[in-house]
């Protein structure tokens, strides 16, 4: 069984080491990029992926079987929901070598910092959802330029300001977006309408 949460100042191996990086990424390296992406603060609580990331003998497949993690039949990760989990940390650059995911859930980790431009490279995703987090400064639009199948945008309370981004009115198969509890200013673009 894995716990939904990790007791206070448990240990599950440095998930903040990034190692077998290469240009033919696949496998191992997915494995480790999901520990690194989820860059876990291990002094404070943690999630438990239900394997040692770190461990040589990890089959080819070990990172499907990660809490929150779901691959297509390539084992290529194409679904990381992780929600209500205290992680305390920040999304990384190297989220964006993960360009097969269709769904990005992130909701209510305690997440900071800002979101990654890199992210502008998972051009399959159809959800993303990183609200009730504590991301600050704009959101950036153009990470989702190249989104195009983008169906829901969920960014409810998470300390964005600035302008509204007028880059989401491009987005032709989005159904549902959020904005709201954010501190948006100015007025809201025509382009809107």
């Amino acid at each position: 069984m894995i716990p939904s949460r990790a007791p206070r100042s448990a240990s599950y191996g440095s998930l903040g080491l990034l190692r077998h990086a290469r240009n033919d990424f696949h496998h191992v390296e997915q494995q480790v990029l999901l520990g690194r992406v989820l860059d876990i603060g291990l002094e404070q609580e943690t999630v438990h992926f239900g394997v040692d990331i770190l461990d040589d003998s990890l089959s080819p497949t070990a990172h499907c079987s990660f809490f929150g993690v779901s691959c297509d039949r390539d084992s290529r990760a194409i679904s990381l929901y992780v929600s209500n989990i205290r992680l305390f940390s920040f999304i990384l650059p190297e989220i964006g070598l993960l360009n097969k995911l269709v769904n990005f859930t992130l909701a209510a980790d305690n997440l900071t910092g800002m979101l990654p431009m890199e992210m502008a490279n998972l051009t399959s995703l159809k959800v993303l959802n990183v609200s009730n987090n504590v991301f600050y400064r704009n959101f950036l639009g153009e990470i989702t330029l190249g989104m195009t199948k983008l169906e829901i945008i969920d960014t409810y309370n998470k300390n964005f300001s600035g302008p509204l981004p007028t880059e989401l009115v491009n987005l032709k198969n989005l159904k549902h977006l959020c904005l709201s509890e954010n501190y948006f200013s100015g007025p809201i673009p025509d382009s809107y309408s």
